[in-house]
């Protein structure tokens, strides 16, 4: 067996030809499947099942995916259509609205179709390859408030007598080198470890059953597998597409054995890709290089040979390639914690610090470390004056070292003094470090990408002069209002305050001043406390502000989060040099949760529909990103969305869509394995809740008050097994549209309310502002 790597291989000689993904931001919404073509539906006939092929059919191959039409509905009407097991249990299930034509375009109703829980109640599945599955009807059951009450069968082709008429295989990928362990959706990326270091779910196993024992009268003796990108939304296999061109991973020559029943399978399962393997990373994976498509080349010829219809009714029945992927995403690799960005500050024992002290005659040591840096990256260290950009040392250039494949998987930077007072030669204590009113220095790493690393350096010094305190610890950094157990009430102390004479003064808690010059006023400047204190002996302690009193700060920024200590002595409301006191200069509030929105997975989720992605350009994506046309506005009436077509030909599927992508990074949710049936389905509720009167708090309730949904109800999709990975173009709104500005809340768990950690918000702009770093942020708005 021989394994070969793609022809984007050339950009092997970077050591991160899979690792593109570190380039970019991450981008949370991705679409996850494709609702394919639109036929037209005879009125008469109230509903529709296409297979993956989106061929229309009532007989389902193992792991096809089963999509839906209705017609004939009531007009902007709720209907639940539900897959249910020969013995009546509920497998799958959605709730749509009908459009403007009573009709609800194909909509993903099972995923993965056949697969089955390993035990009740279990989290763990694989395809059922039980005998009686061709035999056993299953039903769909559409129902609405309008009194509809439908039932359709359909089956699952798994066994075929007529060998000879060659049934799909049955192909899956798998994170066990057990035969029928399990199957998996969702892999992660290299270098991923669990609690105990042991390796996470890196390596992609494939099984395969089912496959042909022969095609055109050649003996199948050995098969090639091809990992591809996936395909793009609404676009599937087509029989002979090339298949050399387009591949990431390749393996050539796999072995196959008898099954049994006169075709062919994997006796055990194939390891296909070793994503911990130096040669075949995939590192920081985004929504542009994230999805993959599996396809088992049964006669080895390059090529995706769909198969034939032998029978002349539509669908295909004379099968040849495998695949794992035909119009929903074969695998996804997530982005997990493993390879982000993290910077280390140690002192000279070698332990992580973040204060130093404030003389040139205590000796220190502080270095840097930085691992896990972007490619291309040119870290430079600053030692900024608190809360500027005043360079208090000469910048330093760090040396980056490459990844070495091992022990790092991109490149790094070794610890690095930026502080030292040990050798004359070394890099000095900054500038005025010694002075008193220096209460901190921001450490700032520029060029290593979009976002810069802060960490602020405490100055520790002498209490000799006023020293915030809360009470009992001295403290450079107080927290918001509301931060219950926090440090939210700033007093002030002394030892000796170098100050005279038997009058009163007054202590200002100001904005913080990057400079202060004799003759600035001070009263133009409180906007937080004055407080009149007596200058006879020393002050002990005072509280000069407490947030949860007046004046508030909440959710600060770094536009509003630093403030200066300034003890007007004369009381004549101007900064006096050599008179007054510039007691502390720049203690922060810090943002904490107290006044937050809950913690929730923020994600474009709104969608025009009209995408702009050809798949092929994968790994080009820096020029030809996805557009999964997210927006941050609609016009009332729709017309600017995709639409399909109805019944007899008409316009039909105008609306805001629903594309998204909650398992982008690792660990964020669980789905609850929610199905009553032995058979595996997953779904989660969707509402679209106005902006104005929506409350984003931790456990708050959907779906009434200031949650309620605003277009005709909660809206109920299938997900896809493992990925969790979202809806088709299914609409969550028709037109017309109320003008005005709303969030799209995805009740992941379905619990009816905010769960943090677990639930998803579109309360993103387009350009990937959430609302917790902009109140201000909405998902989208309606316009006229």
């Amino acid at each position: 067996m021989t394994t070969l790597y793609g022809p984007k291989n050339t950009m092997a000689t970077t050591g991160r030809w899979l690792g593109l993904g570190v380039l970019a931001a991450a981008i949370l919404g991705v679409l996850m499947s494709g609702c394919g073509k639109i036929r037209d539906l005879p009125v008469d006939k109230p509903i529709t099942l296409l297979n993956g092929n989106m061929q229309e059919t009532k007989q389902f191959d193992m792991l096809d995916t089963l999509y839906v039409q209705l017609a004939g509905l009531s007009v902007n009407q709720m209907y639940t259509v539900q897959a249910l097991d020969p013995s009546g249990q509920l497998i799958s299930t959605l709730s749509l609205l009908a459009d403007e034509n009573g009709v609800i375009p194909p909509a993903a109703l099972w995923y993965d179709v056949g697969l089955r829980k390993t035990a009740a109640g279990a989290t763990t599945s694989q395809p059922d390859t039980g005998g009686t599955l061709s035999v056993q009807a299953f039903n769909i059951h559409v129902t609405g408030n309008d009194g509809t009450d439908y039932t359709e069968p359909f089956y699952i082709v798994y066994s075929n007598n007529n060998v000879g008429q060659q049934p799909r295989p049955v192909v899956w990928a798998t994170s066990s080198a057990t035969r029928d362990a399990g199957f998996e959706n969702a892999f992660e990326e290299s270098g991923t470890t669990d609690n105990l270091g042991a390796a996470g779910k890196t390596k992609v196993y494939l099984e395969a059953r089912h496959l042909p024992a022969a095609v055109n009268g050649a003996a199948t003796t050995a098969v090639d597998v091809y990992i591809l990108p996936a395909k793009g939304a609404g676009d599937v296999w087509n029989d002979g597409d090339t298949l050399g061109d387009k591949y990431v991973i390749r393996q050539l020559g796999v072995a196959v054995a008898d099954d049994g029943s006169g075709a062919k399978e994997f006796a055990n399962p194939v390891l296909i890709w070793d994503l911990d393997n130096p040669l075949t990373p995939l590192i920081n994976p985004t929504e542009n290089n994230n999805s993959y498509d599996i396809v088992v080349d049964v006669n080895r010829n390059g090529v995706f040979d769909l198969g034939d219809d032998l029978n002349g009714d539509g669908v295909t029945d004379h099968y040849v390639d495998g695949i794992d992927g035909q119009g929903v995403i074969g695998f996804i690799v997530t982005n997990t914690p493993a390879n982000d960005f993290f910077a280390t500050v140690t002192d000279a024992s070698g332990a992580q610090s973040d204060t130093l002290p404030d003389g040139q005659s205590n000796s220190d040591q502080l270095a840097l470390t930085l691992d896990n840096l972007p490619f291309g990256a040119a870290p430079v260290i600053h030692l900024y004056q608190h809360l500027t950009t005043t360079d208090a040392v000469p910048p330093i250039n760090l040396t980056v070292q490459p990844a070495n494949g091992t022990t790092h998987l991109l490149d790094y930077v070794n610890a690095t003094l930026f502080v030292d007072t040990t050798s004359a030669l070394a890099v000095q204590y900054p500038t005025g470090v010694t002075t008193p009113a220096t209460v901190a220095y921001d450490l700032t790493v520029t060029g290593i990408g979009a976002t810069n690393y802060t960490k602020t350096i405490k100055v520790v010094h002498p209490a000799t002069a006023l020293i915030p305190t809360n009470g009992t610890v001295d403290t450079q950094v107080f927290d918001e209002t509301g931060t219950g157990g926090g440090n939210t009430k700033v007093y002030v102390r002394t030892v000796t305050s170098g100050l005279t004479g038997g009058a009163t003064a007054t202590v200002y808690v100001v904005p913080h001043a990057t400079a202060w010059n004799n003759g600035d006023r001070l009263s133009p400047f409180t906007t937080q406390t004055a407080t009149t204190v007596p200058l006879a002996g020393d002050l002990n302690q005072l509280l000069v502000w407490d947030l949860d009193a007046s004046p508030q700060l909440v959710n600060p920024t770094a536009a509003n989060n630093g403030y200066d200590l300034v003890v007007d002595a004369d009381n004549n409301g101007i900064y006096t040099a050599g008179v007054d006191l510039l007691a502390s200069l720049g203690f922060s509030v810090r943002d904490t949760t107290a006044n937050s929105i809950a913690n929730l997975i923020f994600a474009n989720i709104a969608s025009g529909g009209v995408f702009n992605y050809v798949w092929w350009d994968h790994w080009t994506w820096s020029n030809n990103p996805r557009d999964f046309d997210y927006r941050d506005s609609f016009h009332a009436n729709g017309l600017d969305t995709k639409y399909a077509y109805g019944g007899a030909g008409t316009p039909s599927g105008y609306g805001i869509k629903a594309v998204w992508n909650p398992y982008l990074r690792s660990n964020w949710s669980v789905v609850p394995a929610n199905t009553p049936s032995i058979y595996d389905g997953q779904w989660v509720d969707v509402y679209i809740v106005n902006a104005a009167t929506a409350d984003l708090s931790a456990n708050a309730a959907l779906g009434s008050g200031g949650n309620a949904d605003v277009a005709g109800g909660k809206k109920t999709m299938p997900v896809q097994r493992s990925c969790w990975n979202g809806a088709c173009q299914q609409n969550i709104w028709s037109p017309n549209f109320t003008v005005g500005s709303y969030f799209v809340i995805v009740d992941i768990n379905r619990d009816g309310l905010l769960t943090e950690g677990v639930d998803m918000v579109d309360a993103v702009r387009q350009d990937g502002t959430t609302i917790a770093q902009d109140p201000s942020v909405v998902g989208f708005s309606v316009v006229p």
